[in-house]
């Protein structure tokens, strides 16, 4: 065979995925037509979208993730034009005929059932709006043998979703509405994820904030790449002591648990908040954490996220702001609701993040802080986001709650 007919059968017949193109599409956007009755929901307003996104990837991870691209494994692979594999990655799922196909689909990646040639054939992929709970399920991932990825290895993508076309990522909980009907797979976690916290085993909410794009996402210019061995190294275990505690790296869904028990509260355990003092240091080993690793245009906001790691009591929350405004301009600290609007949920460190940030922009009286005094209520009404719960574990029967994430729920596709 000629090189250059090597050369052309490496290619793929030519073809490129649309994100590696000269002129590439920025995203496969979730666009349900106007008729569906989810529509108005799903097509809100992009700031009720987390401001970032995070994503865990290792080399072994399938698809793309990088600061320039993520991909499905379906979209990253070049195939031919035609092939069904091709259309089934520039195909939004609201486009998949029937509804049930899709649903199922969606369940398959949300139950992460990795049994069969389809793993490959995914065109979904996962992100969280909390660090804490990447942080923690890279740590799970950690293995200290050769057959293993050590810290190095496992990295944290972060984006900028502003930057990014409205449609770009969708939440679990809407798309899992969408299709729901369409699947009584799909219904089922639907409702266990939704579900009460009342009624969760350790009556705090399983939810960990996950978010879905599809296809490809040209996200260069707007993310950045990090190692967990950076973070640990610019001190994240100093400012989060409880990622520390290395006999509970295996764990992943029942530490963050753990670790949300110290906030307090009905959703968080029921227990008394276990706050953590702070101090000038802490604050600045925030910024320079957040600075180094995550980029300087952004360092203010992603510090607040990363001390928000820790239970403050209203003291400290109001010392960490002092101190912020003593290191950063007015116009550095003005208001902008882009940084602010966020997906909660009844995950207290989105929900203390929110409070600092919100007590540093200082929007005086706005409907944004009534709702998130009522976040932080003892009892918040039935419909309040913080009842939302999230339930990885799908299969264990009642009194038997075990941590099975590593087979049921993983944000690396």
């Amino acid at each position: 065979m000629s090189d250059t007919k090597k050369k052309k059968n490496n290619k793929g017949n030519g073809y490129l995925p649309p994100h590696r193109r000269k002129n590439p599409q920025p995203a496969q956007l979730f666009s349900p037509p106007p008729s569906h009755p989810h529509h108005a929901s799903i097509t809100a307003s992009p700031s009720l979208r987390p401001r970032f996104l995070f994503r865990l990837h290792t080399p072994a991870s399938q698809g793309e993730t990088s600061a320039r691209f993520v991909s499905s494994a379906v979209a990253a692979s070049p195939r031919r034009p035609r092939s069904a594999a091709a259309r089934s990655a520039r195909r939004d799922v609201f486009a998949v005929e029937p509804p049930s196909r899709a649903a199922d689909s969606i369940a398959d990646h949300l139950r992460w059932r990795s049994a069969g040639p389809a793993t490959s054939r995914r065109n979904l992929v996962s992100w969280s709006s909390s660090l804490l709970v990447v942080v923690q399920h890279g740590l799970r991932r950690y293995r200290p043998r050769r057959d293993g990825p050590d810290l190095d290895r496992l990295r944290v993508l972060v984006v900028d979703t502003l930057a990014l076309p409205r449609g770009a990522f969708i939440s679990d909980l809407d798309l899992m509405a969408a299709f729901a009907p369409h699947s009584a797979d799909l219904d089922d976690l639907y409702r266990l994820r939704k579900g009460d916290v009342r009624s969760s085993p350790h009556g705090q909410a399983y939810y960990f904030g996950e978010y879905l794009s599809q296809g490809y996402l040209r996200v260069e210019g707007h993310a950045r790449d990090v190692s967990l061995q950076r973070l640990v190294d610019c001190h994240l275990f100093s400012l989060c002591p409880g990622l520390s505690v290395r006999r509970a790296w295996p764990r992943w869904a029942d530490r963050v648990l753990e670790l949300r028990r110290a906030y307090g509260g009905p959703s968080n355990g029921g227990g008394a908040r276990q706050s953590v003092d702070v101090d000038l240091r802490d604050v600045r080993r925030a910024i320079v954490l957040a600075s180094s690793c995550f980029g300087e245009e952004n360092a203010l906001v992603l510090a607040i996220m990363v001390l928000a790691l820790q239970p403050r009591d209203p003291d400290a929350e109001q010392a960490i702001v002092t101190h912020l405004r003593s290191m950063f301009s007015a116009n550095e600290t003005r208001y902008d609701d882009q940084f602010v609007l966020s997906d909660c949920r009844g995950m207290p460190e989105i929900i203390q993040y929110q409070r600092i940030i919100t007590a540093l922009f200082r929007p005086g009286g706005t409907a944004l802080e009534e709702r998130l005094a009522a976040l932080t209520l003892d009892n918040p009404p039935k419909d309040s986001p913080e009842r939302v719960a999230f339930v990885p574990v799908v299969y264990s029967l009642p009194g038997s709650h075990q941590d099975k994430s590593d087979d049921d729920w993983d944000f690396v596709g």
